[in-house]
């Protein structure tokens, strides 16, 4: 994450599985969380970096559908 003024990085989130290259994230409609998923989706505290809740498939998942959004409500 960086800061869009000063272009210097904020915090970074590393990616925990192998996705292709791939990692999704989405931002809260208020931009107080974020969403991440490289094959585990996460909820962030986008303040202090820490990690609310993690959710983890317990079979195979289709990488096609990796991509995370919040609902605008």
């Amino acid at each position: 994450m960086w800061d869009a003024l000063t272009g210097q990085e904020i915090r970074r989130f590393e990616k925990t599985k192998q996705t292709g290259g791939k990692g999704f994230v989405a931002f809260s409609p208020d931009g107080t969380q974020l969403l991440t998923n490289d094959g585990i989706v996460r909820l962030w505290d986008a303040e202090s970096g820490q990690e609310i809740r993690r959710l983890e498939h317990m079979g195979p998942v289709n990488n096609i559908a990796l991509s995370v959004a919040f609902s605008p409500d």
